[in-house]
């Protein structure tokens, strides 16, 4: 299914619009890239979560946490 996403070349950040394809309206794509411009959305990363339990000898790093 298609989506909806931004990409900021010169950083390589990308950015997804969650709203769903068959849910998305000219308004709502309006106030989705506002947003991406603004900085009011944050860039969607591919990555774990991070893990809970973080505290060991050996940190676990993540793509959200690095």
């Amino acid at each position: 299914m298609p989506a909806l996403w931004a990409i900021d070349v010169a950083s390589k950040k990308k950015y997804k619009c969650e709203t769903k394809p068959t849910d998305l309206t000219v308004d709502i794509i309006d106030k989705w890239a506002n947003d991406v411009f603004d900085g009011a959305i944050k860039p969607d990363f591919k990555s774990e979560d991070i893990p809970q339990p973080n505290d060991d000898p050996v940190t676990v790093v993540v793509g959200k946490n690095f």
